[in-house]
């Protein structure tokens, strides 16, 4: 029987972002609104040029930013596994382990995808992925294998433009559907392609296929314990 990889989700924070290779680490600083509350600035580190060894090398998570790494420059996106996205993570384990999928192969947290674009490659983060017994074992090689089912935990959507990026290299490389859910509004957009999605909300069910026909649930039950 499968299992779920939950050793990323529990695995200890690291303070910094940082590579094996001497590229300075550079903290997260905190910055007030005007309404006076407190926020993370973007660190100085997005941007930067890096290798893809030297990405590959880091934890995928530091303070509260997923390094991801595009054509030569590190890429930060937020990301937070707190309790709102540890409690959507648990549903979709739930529903998963009731498919026959669950036979078949592995959810992951946070796992690294090893993707071709039209420049070069790309280094991605699914917040979730799901993966066949064959591309789990191809873990154990050091491969970072392209999953047929995705799903992102969208936080700052302000940075739409590179998530729509992220989307069209995901399915350029073979994934077949992509769950973007959107914490603050409770929705999720469910994408077949670039240019095929549907948003859902309420009752209405978002389908894992075609990479999983047997995975679906309402929106209404994604954000069951929000």
């Amino acid at each position: 029987m499968s299992a779920i990889s939950n050793v990323s989700m529990e695995s200890t924070v690291q303070k910094d972002i940082s590579t094996q290779k001497g590229v300075k680490t550079h903290h997260a600083s905190h910055k007030t609104n005007a309404a006076g509350s407190s926020a993370i600035s973007r660190p100085k580190l997005d941007g930067t040029r890096s290798s893809k060894e030297d990405v590959l090398a880091t934890p995928p998570r530091s303070e509260g930013w997923k390094c991801e790494w595009r054509n030569g420059k590190i890429e930060l996106n937020e990301t937070s596994l707190a309790s709102k996205d540890r409690s959507v993570i648990n549903i979709l384990i739930r529903t998963f382990t009731r498919t026959i999928y669950f036979e078949e192969g592995w959810l992951y947290a946070e796992q690294r995808c090893l993707l071709k674009t039209a420049s070069g490659e790309s280094v991605r983060i699914a917040d979730i992925a799901y993966l066949t017994e064959p591309q789990h074992d191809s873990l154990k090689a050091g491969k970072f294998p392209v999953p047929a089912f995705v799903v992102e935990i969208v936080h700052d959507e302000d940075r739409r433009g590179k998530l729509r990026q992220k989307i069209a290299e995901y399915f350029a490389n073979g994934v077949q559907c992509v769950w973007c859910i959107y914490l603050d509004s409770k929705r999720v957009r469910v994408y077949r392609s670039p240019q095929d999605s549907t948003l859902v909300r309420n009752n209405a069910l978002c389908s894992a296929a075609p990479a999983l026909p047997d995975l679906t649930l309402s929106a209404k039950d994604v954000f069951e314990y929000l």
